[in-house]
């Protein structure tokens, strides 16, 4: 197992969607640890094969620096803190949830976190729709939204 050093860029939130249906979509955005944002829209990696592991945090990160774009802003400092400081606090009781399947071959989008690079879906859309519960949950989806859209 690899050590994380302690000063190693962290994946923090996810916003995306993932597409099977009529080929493969993948597109989204990034926060991490050190504030930068990254977006992306492909359906393959730098070589051209299509990525099946993505649920790999590892993979994921490697992903999205490799076919993604570093934008030029930034998350203010003050609002990194608090996304971090809310991650950190974060309960199994306001992010477990239902989902309810609503639709066929629209996919699938979600706002996630990772903790200790663990993923934490916070909300899903699509195929199937679902979304924690709580102030902790609405206030980073609000942040997502803010710093990354959607």
């Amino acid at each position: 197992m690899r050590m994380k050093g302690k000063n190693e860029v962290q994946l923090l939130v996810v916003n995306s969607h993932i597409n099977f249906a009529w080929g493969f979509d993948f597109h989204g955005s990034a926060i991490f640890s050190d504030g930068s944002i990254y977006t992306w829209d492909s359906n393959k990696n730098s070589n051209g094969v299509v990525r099946f592991d993505l649920g790999d945090v590892e993979v994921l990160k490697e992903y999205i620096k490799s076919n993604g774009t570093k934008e030029e802003n930034r998350v203010p400092e003050e609002d990194l803190d608090e996304i971090k400081e809310i991650i950190s606090k974060l309960t199994k009781k306001e992010t477990e949830f239902t989902s309810e399947h609503r639709a066929y071959d629209m996919g699938g989008g979600s706002i996630s976190v990772y903790k200790d690079d663990v993923e934490i879906e916070l909300r899903k859309s699509g195929d199937y729709v679902g979304s924690g519960s709580g102030s902790n949950v609405s206030k980073l989806i609000s942040l997502t939204k803010r710093h990354l859209g959607g």
